[in-house]
């Protein structure tokens, strides 16, 4: 059996929904931090994350850029045409989200994890 399942808290960058409603991109920034020669580095990381359904009404309803988010879901590959050249790239197909925080607040001021809440079902 393969395990495909990825778990990842970021900052929401953008929302994106078709016309229907029934889908949602949203593009996920992840700050990584290190120090490098005595300077701390802030790389940020961005993450397309894609949501269906249920979960993409859900989060249209519930998440706006800039709130911190933990995403739980799975890792899907897709290769296309850019110009003339094949270009692969990964996404997360996104099972739950929560809130962890909203835009301007601090983790640790947002309300314990019992009240943020998940995405319903899938197929709701």
């Amino acid at each position: 059996m393969a395990i495909n399942q990825v778990i990842l808290e970021g900052t929401v960058g953008s929302v994106s929904p078709n016309e229907k409603g029934n889908y949602v991109y949203v593009s996920l920034a992840h700050d990584v931090y290190y120090k490098q020669d005595d300077k701390e580095i802030k790389e940020t990381h961005w993450f397309g994350v894609s949501l269906f359904n249920g979960a993409a009404k859900w989060v249209l309803e519930n998440v706006k850029k800039g709130d911190r988010v933990l995403v739980m879901g799975r890792l899907s590959s897709e290769r296309y045409e850019k110009d003339g050249e094949q270009v692969a790239s990964l996404r997360i197909i996104a099972r739950t989200v929560r809130v962890t925080a909203r835009k301007g607040e601090k983790a640790s001021e947002a309300p314990a994890p019992t009240v943020s809440e998940s995405v319903p079902d899938f197929d709701a």
